[in-house]
């Protein structure tokens, strides 16, 4: 990190909302960072200006890195979303930064250098329009990716977002092994699956996965984060999900415990006539809280109007 900074005015992103069905109902955006590569010339702002050519402040030194966040994004509905970013994230960027050898301020192959670097990173979804900082930094906006789920691998786990660049919804595994599920604040991450084998590239694009991711990212803007407490560490599985009759429950959501959501469609699916998910989530809240006042259900069936639980049976029954 840099001895010096600048002020720098932190500039929000505006929500982008789109009208795709299934996991595109709700805001992609995350909070904006922005990236600054700052040298000790810096620290005397205006006063270089005139003379920075004559003594060779207009270099660009790519191993000076400030990582500087903007407000946190609030969706249409007043709601705020939980600012979050993996700790070695920054540490990634740097390396990528650094990774470029240092260049002159009006030469445009070092800022190109410096973004195909960034591109390679899963955890930005965006990069907005650098802009060079006389007379020696360069500022960088970064749309960063919120997590939603994570899948497992052997003993560890990777957080998962979803990315919709392509206009078809997938998921994405972000940087970072974790020894047990990340939470985002005080939300634990649903696991949405168990991988056999290393997946070829950093995209999850597989029906089942994103049936649950769907599911998933629903359950992020439905749910508070007393809700997450309560809920706790789950597994979501959906590979029956589009099998869902009266007789098949469909997506099965794990709860600690040895609990049991029968969820039925993903929300990815166009199933007309199913019940909402937002109806369905409520059951859950409802469920979550009984649970909470005694009320000790084995299992919780949200896919009618009126959800069903059967009770766990005491040693005494």
């Amino acid at each position: 990190m840099g001895s010096h900074s600048v002020s720098m005015s932190s500039a929000v992103a505006r929500p982008r909302f789109t009208s795709q069905s299934g996991l595109a109902a709700r805001v992609l955006v995350g909070p904006v960072l922005f990236v600054g590569l700052l040298t000790s010339a810096l620290y005397f702002g205006n006063q270089l200006e005139d003379g920075a050519e004559s003594v060779g402040f207009t270099r660009i030194e790519t191993n000076r890195m400030l990582l500087e966040y903007g407000r946190v994004l609030q969706t249409e509905d007043g709601g705020v979303r939980t600012e979050w970013i993996d700790p070695r994230w920054e540490q990634l960027l740097s390396e990528r930064m650094s990774a470029v050898a240092d260049f002159e301020a009006e030469d445009p192959s070092g800022v190109e250098s410096i973004l195909a670097n960034l591109r390679e990173l899963a955890f930005i979804e965006e990069l907005g329009e650098p802009r060079v900082i006389w007379p020696n930094g360069l500022e960088v906006p970064l749309r960063i990716r919120r997590p939603v789920a994570c899948i497992a691998w052997h003993d560890s786990y990777f957080a998962v977002a979803v990315d919709w660049s392509t206009g078809v919804p997938r998921g994405v595994i972000l940087e970072g092994p974790w020894n047990t599920p990340p939470n985002v604040g005080t939300r634990y991450l649903p696991v949405i699956d168990r991988l056999e084998e290393v997946p070829s590239s950093v995209w999850l694009e597989e029906r089942v996965l994103l049936d649950a991711l769907s599911i998933a990212d629903s359950m992020w803007s439905s749910l508070d984060d007393d809700d997450y407490r309560r809920l706790g560490r789950i597994v979501i599985d959906a590979r029956r999900a589009r099998d869902t009759s009266v007789e098949e429950p469909g997506t099965r959501i794990e709860l600690e415990g040895q609990r049991v959501v029968f969820f039925g469609r993903s929300p990815a699916q166009d199933a007309p006539g199913a019940l909402p998910v937002a109806d369905k989530w409520q059951s859950i809240r409802i469920g979550l809280q009984e649970l909470e006042n005694g009320v000790d259900w084995e299992s919780l069936d949200v896919r009618w109007d009126r959800p069903e639980q059967v009770l766990r049976r005491s040693e005494e029954d």
